[in-house]
């Protein structure tokens, strides 16, 4: 978008990219229309301080006319201009014929009487090419619903609406088509679409919608978007990685960002709603409320649909309008759709759910009339044949029109100009209940170069960038662009925006198309035979490997979506295992993102492809397979399955290896909650680091013998002086110190004995051995033990020395632990704590 500065004073509102209408010629009557207007007064219709108020008001405010602004001007010249720059095309000329007959018009009545008398423009304005009109039909009382709700979004009210109904009955149409309401309130419109076959992709309609929106800003002026900067700083503060992870393009706003602090994983996931609230609500204002539109959720998944419900339930966004989309025969009461809808309304937020009807008679009867220029009594038997023929299904209806003019079943008379149909072949001829089944025979009439890109285009996305296709394609960016001309001419895709024209000036353009519709994708994915579907999968996913050897990271969901439908024809053991790492990487991306469910699903494809030998070739490899899977399904709530894991882990580890399983065994069991199961591995872990834990029956007196040790092996130094201790660098000592750290949330639900004596293990080992990251809190947690037996002085330092400990290894997770444990600490001292602070 922000590419389009040079010409954005003559774009046609559907150039804009906002509107989800289709570029075709007409979009040149509205440049030419503009064209006309400066040649007429000496300034363009529209003047604006910046691109996006440009843009504004091209889409959503009326030009003064020509004849408004200089009375001398003819009315017929006046109005052939406002004919042109009509914000809707089909409310333009519809074919150079009309517009040359009205200029000539025009030049015969200024020689014949020296003037121009008023007559109707467009009289003669028939065009021989189906127009089918792209906007709204039928749909006043559902439009009135949503634009309700968008007005209490603009007072400050975050709304959730949901709109539903059959594939192709407009689902989509019907809200983009409030764009420019939004618009004209100074509200911001971003829309992402699920894809049916990236269901796996993390957030995939977020980014797009995101993306989007960045794009927007971006097209802003340069004191604007430093403006955005210092605010989506402000709000995300060091942790812009955990948005610029979802949306890379932020980056171009903010720049790149620092790595976070690794958390523990449900702190993780707060964190990532928690700074994802916060960006959102920068967006989000009273004077740009924020309509995020979301299409498809039947394909959408678990992460993407948790993000909705904090954003709607969890948080003070005010000015935040939500809306999603999806075909209600699709779903039933267990999908994650409709098991997120119930969460939310059973917390008490009201969601109101819009559902799209099939079209009736009279609105029909207004689309024959609107696309064929006719009387409303002359549309009756057609409106009527095809109402029957396809159920009022607009998308369907649609194609039934295309394909009966393809058969000259309609078919326009050059000699009348007027259009005709047979009207008694209609009614008789027989129609098929699936639409793909009118789209399929459009596209075998393609040439065979057309059909093999539109193949590919379907393999790779909805939506698709030009520099991507062609390099499936194995052929240069103009090369592919006219292999995908006869579809373009067709309508079976559609250009993102005007820069297509300019591919063959130059290829540094970034061009990109999308399906005119998913059922239009659908259909060019069954040209392909479904034995020849995983040859192409990989075949493009053995390319987006090559070409992005360097930004591997960046482009993984995109190769794995390609290559894991290809898994069978995978044979080699070097292609196996580098499909074994570039799932592994896509789950450790889904994770930052908290996607956990669709991290799992790229562990199990990855841990799928192993063979009987891989811990005996492969073992630093299966040591990071086993650690992430397990962790996935635990916090996947398949704990039984993450047990069975570390089993298998610790029969295959070597002995200094099987520490960190045990550790995941702790955790585990301190989840379930099974506190006895996680002491027990514990036990069993430091058995094998040469330490024996105690049994219950000595807690008391090894505490005991613990608190002398320490309290000699401190005698003459000021307790806050152990935050000075060498680092530990041996990695025994370090997995033994995680061991015990790990065992003091178990320990503390069992008995405050038991964590006293644990903290005082611990503390030792940190004496004895140095300081490690995350060992803070044993020093809090031992001071904790200390204040229980009324040695308040000591236990106080104890605990400003680990939460100091925690300011010096800067983990925000080990500080907040600490000082939550330090709150233990203080109401325990029965005076002022400063009395025991010396410095």
């Amino acid at each position: 978008m922000y590419t389009l500065e040079g010409t954005l004073n003559y774009i046609s509102p559907e150039q804009t990219g906002r509107m989800n209408r289709s570029v075709d010629y007409r979009t040149d009557y509205y440049s030419l229309g503009v064209t006309f207007y400066e040649m007429l007064l000496g300034f363009l219709p529209f003047q604006a301080a910046d691109p996006m108020e440009l843009v504004h008001c091209h889409l959503a405010k009326r030009p003064v006319s020509p004849q408004e602004h200089n009375p001398q001007i003819p009315g017929p010249i006046s109005d052939l201009i406002m004919k042109l720059v009509a914000k809707m095309a089909e409310d333009r000329y519809q074919s150079v014929f009309g517009l040359k007959s009205d200029l000539e018009k025009c030049r015969e009545e200024l020689i014949t009487h020296g003037q121009i008398k008023d007559f109707a423009v467009g009289q003669n304005d028939i065009s021989g090419k189906l127009q089918i009109p792209e906007k709204l039909y039928g749909r006043e009382k559902e439009t009135e619903i949503l634009m309700a709700v968008f007005a209490k979004v603009c007072k400050g009210n975050p709304e959730l609406m949901l709109v539903c109904g059959y594939s192709g009955i407009g689902k989509s149409a019907f809200v983009h088509e409030i764009y420019k309401s939004i618009a004209q309130n100074g509200g911001y419109f971003a829309s992402g679409k699920c894809d049916q076959f990236k269901r796996n992709m993390p957030y995939y309609a977020w980014l797009k919608a995101l993306s989007g929106l960045v794009q927007q800003i971006m097209a802003e002026g340069e004191n604007d978007i430093a403006i955005w900067k210092e605010r989506i700083l402000d709000a995300v503060g060091t942790n812009g990685k955990i948005v610029t992870e979802v949306i890379p393009e932020l980056e171009l706003i903010i720049g790149k960002q620092p790595l976070v602090n690794k958390l523990a994983p449900k702190e993780d996931q707060n964190r990532f709603h928690l700074i994802f609230q916060n960006f959102i609500k920068v967006l989000a204002t009273a004077e740009h409320p924020l309509t995020i539109f979301l299409d498809d959720l039947q394909w959408a998944d678990l992460a993407s649909l948790k993000l909705i419900e904090r954003l709607i339930t969890g948080s003070d966004i005010q000015y935040l309008y939500i809306i999603g989309a999806y075909r209600d025969n699709e779903v039933d009461s267990t999908h994650p759709l409709m098991v997120m809808l119930k969460e939310v309304q059973e917390i008490g937020k009201a969601v109101q759910i819009v559902k799209i009807n099939p079209l009736v008679q009279s609105d029909v009867t207004k689309i024959i009339v609107d696309s064929f220029k006719c009387s409303d009594q002359a549309a009756a038997e057609l409106a009527e044949a095809c109402l029957r023929k396809t159920g009022g299904n607009p998308f369907f209806l649609r194609q039934f029109l295309t394909a009966l003019n393809d058969k000259k079943l309609i078919s326009f008379d050059q000699q009348i100009g007027i259009w005709t149909w047979k009207i008694t072949q209609i009614q008789t001829c027989g129609i098929t209940d699936n639409v793909l089944d009118l789209i399929l025979p459009k596209m075998h009439q393609f040439s065979e170069k057309t059909q093999e890109v539109l193949k590919l285009a379907a393999c790779i996305d909805a939506q698709f960038d030009l520099q991507t296709l062609a390099l499936v394609n194995e052929k240069s960016l103009v090369e592919t662009a006219n292999d995908l001309q006869e579809a373009l001419l067709a309508g079976v895709i559609l250009p993102v925006d005007e820069q297509y024209k300019y591919i063959h000036e130059s290829e540094t353009f970034n061009v990109s198309y999308k399906f005119s519709h998913d059922r239009v994708q659908q259909a060019a994915y069954l040209l392909i035979g479904d034995n020849v579907k995983p040859m192409q999968h990989l075949k493009i996913g053995r390319l987006l490997v090559a070409r992005n050897q360097e930004k591997r990271e960046e482009k993984v969901f995109d190769i794995v979506s390609q290559l894991n439908l290809a898994v069978k024809l995978i044979t080699s053991s070097e292609e196996k295992s580098e499909l074994i790492r570039l799932n592994l990487l896509a789950a450790q991306k889904a994770k930052l993102t908290t996607a956990y469910f669709d991290a799992l699903l790229y562990l199990r494809i990855s841990m799928n492809l192993l063979d009987k030998d891989s811990w005996d070739r492969q073992y630093e490899l299966m040591l990071r397979l086993y650690r992430e899977r397990i962790e996935a399904e635990y916090l996947n709530g398949n704990f039984t399955v993450a047990e069975e894991l570390i089993n298998i882990a610790l029969e295959q580890v070597k002995s200094i290896d099987s520490a960190e399983f045990y550790n995941l065994s702790i955790v585990l069991y301190t989840l379930l909650p099974n506190y006895s199961m996680a002491v027990v591995a514990g036990q069993k872990a430091l058995k094998l680091l040469g330490i024996d834990l105690p049994g219950a029956d000595e807690w008391q007196s090894v505490m005991t013998q613990k608190n002398a040790a320490l309290k000699e092996l401190l005698v003459g130094q000021d307790v806050l002086t152990v935050v000075d201790r060498p680092l530990m660098d041996d990695p025994g000592k370090i997995a033994t110190a995680n061991i015990l750290v790990q065992l003091l949330a178990a320990a503390n639900m069992i008995s405050p004995i038991f964590m006293h004596m644990v903290s005082a293990l611990l503390v030792e080992f940190l004496l004895t051995h140095g300081n490690a990251p995350g060992t803070a809190v044993a020093y809090v947690t031992y001071g904790m033990g200390l204040c229980s037996r009324e040695d308040y002085q000591t236990g106080y330092r104890f605990g400003l020395a680990g939460n100091k400990l925690s300011e010096f290894f800067d983990n925000k997770s080990e500080r907040v632990r600490a000082k939550f444990f330090m709150s233990g600490i203080i109401p325990a001292v029965p005076c002022n704590p400063s009395r025991y602070y010396r410095t």
